[in-house]
């Protein structure tokens, strides 16, 4: 899958269907029942174990109160070698983005696909 089509899916059903499958690589599924990765918050705390567990480096962040809300959220699945880093407005979907990222072999940074036009609407700030 490439990253386009990864950041442009929205948190819910085909996401969280595609975590699983990824899963399934590291481990039989005893995840049968459907779990809400990119939406329920007790699911992706569970999500971001496994990942630490198999991928290792897992980092989540909010960022600043400068930073359009479109994009205040980051996670980053990896080391200097290979990371991918995530910045969406929401942790769960941002580590959910990040794993498949990191499971399709992608490395970067990657920004949710409206960040620029919310970059250009953000009001400017002026230090005196």
């Amino acid at each position: 899958m490439d990253a386009e089509t990864i950041m442009n899916l929205a948190p819910g059903p085909e996401m969280n269907k595609l975590v699983r499958d990824a899963l399934a690589e590291y481990e039989e599924s005893e995840y049968e029942q459907e779990m809400k990765w990119s939406e329920d918050n007790a699911a992706a705390l569970e999500l971001w174990k496994l990942i630490d567990c198999y991928c290792h480096c897992v980092c989540l962040a909010k960022l600043g109160t400068d930073i359009p809300p479109i994009i205040s959220q980051m996670a980053s699945i990896g080391e200097e070698g290979h990371r991918v880093t995530v910045y969406v407005g929401d942790w769960r979907e941002a580590l959910c983005k990040a794993f498949l990222l990191w499971e399709n072999g992608k490395s970067g940074d990657f920004m949710h696909p409206n960040w620029e036009q919310a970059m250009k609407s953000a009001p400017e700030r002026i230090f005196n």
